[in-house]
């Protein structure tokens, strides 16, 4: 039994190592597109070089996502998070800055909308007049 057991603790570390080995490539191979140097190197190349990939990617690179892709983008995301929803929460998207306005229960959903807002902005700021509701139960003190 000892024996049966250890051989089953030693495929399950191993199984967990293939998968971390697998994961790891794929971090790796998104931080060198976030630099805009070697960006700059794959431009002076010719496209019938370049690999499909790389055509692909560099459009991508150059150009931002469009205020509709990114209000859409925002919007999604804030409906998949439960704690919002129901919260009334416009998104207005500019060139410049996405504005959050509306109303929801806590401050704690004020800071959770924001902070979605900020990782799918795409390098816009971000301004939040979201206001918290007087109408929110009070809690109670710690």
């Amino acid at each position: 039994m000892t024996n049966y057991l250890t051989k089953l603790a030693l495929l399950v570390a191993l199984g967990a190592g293939v998968a971390l080995a697998q994961a790891y490539p794929q971090q790796q191979e998104q931080k060198p597109s976030e630099p805009t140097a070697p960006q700059t190197q794959q431009q002076p190349a010719p496209e019938q070089t370049q690999p499909q990939e790389q055509k692909e990617q560099m459009p991508q690179a150059e150009t931002a996502p469009s205020t509709t892709d990114v209000q859409s983008n925002i919007q999604a995301a804030l409906q998949k998070e439960p704690t919002l929803a129901s919260a009334n929460i416009q998104v207005n998207v500019t060139n410049k800055a996405v504005e959050l306005s509306g109303t929801v229960t806590s401050s704690e959903e004020k800071k959770t909308a924001e902070q979605i807002a900020k990782s799918n902005a795409a390098g816009r700021k971000v301004k939040n007049h979201i206001k918290v509701s007087a109408a929110a139960p009070a809690e109670p003190p710690k």
